[in-house]
């Protein structure tokens, strides 16, 4: 009896290794292939990211310089200063909205 339960045993340690081998090679398959992905959203990134850059280069030049601005007494109101302002006025206001009849 001894000898047909290391048998048995010995066959289950067999499937064992082999289940076991083909979860590590599944793992590593998939491994790839996340890896292949994060590759393809990386140049994604980067090509839009180079995109906005180029449309920013762009842009600038429709941006009217502090020169010009200064020229025609225009102070332009840009910048984090004016957005703040925005927002400490804001609850000063508290009058309500209504909707047109």
């Amino acid at each position: 009896m001894p000898a047909e339960h290391h048998a048995e045993v010995e066959v289950l340690d067999r499937d064992f290794d082999a289940r076991h081998e083909a979860l590590e090679i599944r793992d590593h398959v998939l491994l790839a292939l996340l890896l292949a992905h994060l590759a393809q959203e990386v140049v994604l990134v980067e090509h839009v990211g180079e995109r906005l850059h180029r449309l920013d280069d762009a842009a600038r030049g429709f941006h009217l310089g502090d020169h010009l601005l200064r020229a025609l007494r225009v102070a332009p109101e840009v910048g984090l200063g004016l957005e703040l302002l925005d927002l400490l006025q804001s609850p000063l206001v508290g009058s309500e909205v209504k909707d047109s009849p």
